[in-house]
């Protein structure tokens, strides 16, 4: 999830604004729940660029699997793209990263957060009981 959301999102550490008003306007900007920032979608974010290349590949392999296309080596492949991916999430918030940003890492939780939430709110809807939820 945490990746999808990173490519989805444009969560890159060029992207976070902090800015009281966004200088290229709202339309640009996804509001960052419970947190004072925002990010800004005008560009789009190295590390959501370079991720969006990984979650596609994945998911690609993802799909062989589904087909039974030599699922044990696409499962190995899908796995260890799924380890990058979420070593790349990891590194967003290490301090010294030369393309990380504690608040880039933030905003991936807090997003992760709001989806957890509205997937609870769809599920009672439905009749059903939320169990267990930590983001």
């Amino acid at each position: 999830m945490y990746p999808t959301l990173m490519v989805t999102r444009n969560i890159s550490p060029e992207t976070i604004c902090t800015r009281t008003e966004c200088p290229y306007g709202k339309e640009y900007c996804i509001h960052v729940p419970e947190l004072n920032f925002r990010l800004c979608t005008r560009k789009r974010g190295i590390v959501s660029k370079s991720l969006e290349m990984l979650v596609n590949r994945r998911m690609g392999f993802k799909r062989l699997i589904e087909e039974g296309n030599d699922a044990k080596k696409y499962e190995f492949i899908q796995n260890t793209l799924k380890g990058v991916l979420v070593s790349c999430f990891g590194y967003l918030g290490f301090k010294n990263a030369k393309f990380g940003r504690v608040e880039a890492h933030t905003a991936v939780t807090a997003l992760a957060r709001e989806v957890m939430l509205k997937t609870q709110d769809i599920g009672e809807e439905m009749g059903l009981e939320m169990i267990h939820g930590i983001v």
